[in-house]
């Protein structure tokens, strides 16, 4: 629940897909491609660890460097390993509206309990034409969606008439807000009046966010700590801010080394030290420079202490 300027509480009007913890899955890589049993190793310990979401084909899974048979496999694969037991969110924004559709309809069919779907890129779609095409998404695929908002990557900020506009739609149910404005989330929260759920798209901004009234996180460090990210959560929610935010700046300095370099580089290398794949990843993204590597150690060596 959250507060309006004028006292009252604004309660979420629509289903959420989670409350706390989603894990935004990297891909790992071997010599044939995907490697499959170390993704079911991943998914089993994260699904034990007790997170709340998972997803697969964001921007840390490197889904836009999977070939149309690897994604359609990814997808099918990572439901079949969680079976239900935590909801499945797929990736399957493009810039091309009916590709976006179509990838919709594969997560759909796959047991995909919801999307989430980026601001189109490269194109620079007018303010009219980007509504449209998360409007035409959203009606010709039945599936609760988030809004996945990052600036960086997409050279594209959603105004906030535009985000009023899609918190309309009963199947648009939430933002994963990946602009590091603060002021502007608080736009956001207060204009659309309960319609859309928040999600922190950054981990260094988990508290900030829950303050506001965000709900949860979609995360990259919980790839290798899962169980100490749903614990800030947890507490936060639970009413201990105080044993949270220690735990949040205890983990800070790694979430920071994570963006280092572009992601997924550095979090698929900290993978590789937790037994979870090689750390590959594919061009035109590399791997991190010894610097960054030696830096990422220290801090977990710090954490394990």
């Amino acid at each position: 629940m959250i507060t309006s300027n004028g006292g009252k509480p604004i309660m979420h009007q629509k289903p959420c897909l989670f409350h706390g913890l989603c894990t935004a899955l990297a891909t790992p890589f071997g010599k044939e491609g995907i490697d499959y049993a170390t993704l079911r190793e991943h998914i089993e310990w994260q699904i034990s660890q007790n997170v709340d979401a998972l997803l697969v084909c964001g921007t840390t899974g490197e889904a836009s460097t999977l070939t149309t048979k690897e994604r359609k496999t990814l997808v099918m694969c990572a439901a079949e390993i969680i079976d239900g037991r935590v909801p499945l969110i797929v990736g399957t924004g493009t810039n091309n509206t009916e590709t976006t559709v179509a990838w919709s309809h594969h997560a759909k069919a796959c047991g995909a309990n919801g999307l989430l779907i980026v601001t189109p890129y490269y194109n620079k779609g007018t303010e009219e034409g980007i509504v449209k095409h998360y409007l035409h998404v959203a009606e010709k695929v039945d599936l609760p969606q988030i809004v996945y908002h990052v600036p960086s990557r997409t050279g594209v900020t959603l105004a906030l008439s535009q985000i009023e506009a899609l918190a309309d739609h009963p199947n648009i149910v939430a933002i994963k807000e990946a602009d590091t404005n603060l002021d502007r989330m608080l736009d956001i929260i207060l204009a659309t009046s309960g319609r859309l759920a928040i999600y922190a798209g950054n981990d260094s901004l988990t508290i900030p966010t829950l303050s506001m009234g965000g709900i949860g996180l979609i995360s990259v460090i919980s790839n290798i700590l899962p169980a100490e990210m749903g614990d800030i959560i947890r507490l936060y929610m639970a009413g201990n801010v105080k044993d949270s935010t220690a735990l949040f700046y205890q983990m800070l300095p790694l979430m920071r080394l994570l963006f280092g370099r572009t992601n997924p580089a550095p979090i698929k290398y900290a993978l590789s030290l937790c037994g979870f794949g090689t750390g590959e990843v594919r061009l035109p993204l590399d791997t991190i420079p010894e610097t960054l590597a030696i830096q990422i150690q220290r801090e977990l060596r710090l954490l394990d202490a």
